[in-house]
């Protein structure tokens, strides 16, 4: 059987999704809680915590869609003290070409835990020295960031009871003046009827209408659905309170997630997770008119087993509204996984692992962001030490024909992903051709070839059994003449 080299196996994979870069590298061997920003300019921006010895808050960019980071950096300037309590970490965002970073920082005292805030307006090169802009009164975690249309800063954080480490609100704090002056503090859980989860991170979304919309995780009765609370966008009252789930099911310990939200346009998505006989599985709802009604419920993989534990989701919107959303997944070990659909769809497609390790090791807390056109996604991941590793689904070649060898064909669907027994694969035809496959293992070493005869045009379907293999991750190949189509497949035994 033939050897590919590994280098070439890159070029030709799947178009969806890259082979998976370091980020972290030289920063130590103990890096977690990534966030990442892509900016105008299609520059990827990445913050993580860093806890070899004291934990601080690193850096490090991409000016050429992920495939080469610079050397990290270190932002705060007080060093060993940021946060890593549960799912707090640090999050970053961008507006005409100003960063902003906050994070969780313990350096006058843990029960004096504060929101901390720096700046960056060269590009990450270098960054302001770190202020707090929480109450100082209080012991704070969990902030989130975004930045309106209009440029305005916006920053929620939950409160607790210093003395008793009691939850006593989702604080909001805006800014006009890029960074320069934060607004008062406003308490956006200001109802009754539901009871925010005091462990499970909120996250803010602006609407197209420059309405600010906070999305959480409920904690009544240990029936944790998704809520929202809104504000219009000079207002600084809250209310009209709205429940966006109704699951109903049961969760008995604290799950350290909320909701994910993203939006183009009006249209809204919004992931999360809720437990199904007290086992977690992440769900997608989708609204079509700025967050004033949501969908059904939708399970993001209905083939995953009964017992497998999924969190921790997100989601975004690029442009045809096309939704994407990651999870963690631990059908195969603790994997990130990734499915799409277009915004009127009822069912995610393209289900997949992102990690390519294709080892039985920890990969969790994944974030994304996209460039209105394609996505962007970090995680932290255990393969080698403890780092942070990235891919996209960018293609350079996106909407560029070839006239010389026009695409043929086109696989569609492959189901169910992972797989156990046998892969369905579901391509079109554009006109009559041979068509080959080939599978290729994740050291680039093809494990097989074969021609599958002359094809009419039109929609096939044809399946592979992977028995004859060792579980892990293999590349899907099928050839037309010279067009190629390849993805990417999880078989487990």
């Amino acid at each position: 059987m033939k050897k590919i080299m590994l280098l070439g196996l890159i070029s030709f994979l799947w178009a969806d999704f890259s082979a998976n870069v370091l980020v972290s590298a030289n920063s130590g061997s103990h890096n977690k809680m990534p966030d990442i920003i892509v900016d105008g300019n299609g520059t990827i921006h990445v913050v993580w915590i860093n806890n070899d010895d004291n934990k601080n808050l690193f850096y490090a960019n991409s000016s050429d869609h992920g495939n080469l980071f610079s050397t990290p950096i270190q932002i705060n300037t007080v060093s060993g003290h940021v946060s890593d309590i549960m799912y707090s970490g640090p999050k970053i965002a961008e507006f005409g070409g100003i960063l902003h970073a906050i994070w969780a920082d313990s350096r006058h005292g843990y029960d004096e835990t504060n929101i901390y805030y720096s700046q960056s307006t060269d590009g990450g090169t270098t960054w302001t020295e770190e202020a707090p802009i929480g109450d100082v009164s209080s012991f704070n975690l969990y902030p989130e960031i975004t930045t309106s249309e209009a440029g305005k800063i916006h920053v929620i954080y939950f409160q607790y009871n210093r003395r008793f480490l009691r939850f006593e609100h989702i604080y909001h704090i805006a800014s006009s003046d890029t960074g320069q002056t934060f607004s008062d503090d406003e308490v956006v859980n200001n109802y009754s009827g539901a009871i925010p989860c005091e462990c499970c991170p909120a996250d803010i979304l602006i609407l197209n209408d420059g309405t600010k919309m906070v999305g959480f995780r409920n904690d009544d009765s240990d029936v944790r659905d998704m809520f929202a609370s809104f504000s219009g966008d000079n207002d600084t009252e809250w209310g009209s309170l709205t429940r966006m789930s109704f699951d109903q099911f049961i969760i008995d310990y604290c799950p350290s997630s909320g909701p994910g939200m993203s939006r183009l346009n009006e249209n809204v998505a919004l992931s999360y997770m809720v437990a199904v006989n007290n086992i977690p599985k992440v769900y997608l709802k989708v609204s079509h008119d700025d967050a004033v009604a949501f969908g059904d419920s939708i399970l993001a993989d209905p083939n995953a087993a009964d017992d497998v534990r999924q969190d921790h989701p997100y989601t975004a919107i690029t442009n045809g509204n096309w939704i994407h959303m990651i999870w963690e997944d631990q059908r195969g070990g603790n994997d990130i996984y990734y499915g799409g659909m277009n915004v009127s769809s009822s069912a995610l497609s393209n289900i997949q692992v992102l990690n390519d390790d294709g080892q039985d090791v920890t990969q969790r807390a994944p974030r994304m962001d996209d460039d209105d056109s394609f996505v962007y996604i970090v995680w932290e991941d255990y393969r080698s030490d403890q780092n942070i590793y990235f891919t996209t689904n960018y293609d350079p070649d996106a909407g560029i024909t070839d006239d010389i060898h026009p695409s043929e064909f086109k696989i569609h669907g492959l189901y169910p992903n992972p797989f156990n027994s046998n892969l369905t694969i579901d391509f079109r035809l554009e006109s009559p051709s041979e068509i080959e496959l080939a599978v290729i293992d994740i050291s680039g070493r093809e494990v097989e070839h074969h021609s599958l005869g002359n094809y009419v045009s039109g929609n096939h379907s044809i399946s592979w059994n992977g028995k004859n293999y060792s579980a892990g991750v293999y590349f899907i190949q099928l050839i037309s003449g010279n067009s190629v189509q390849t993805r990417k497949v999880l078989y487990l035994k």
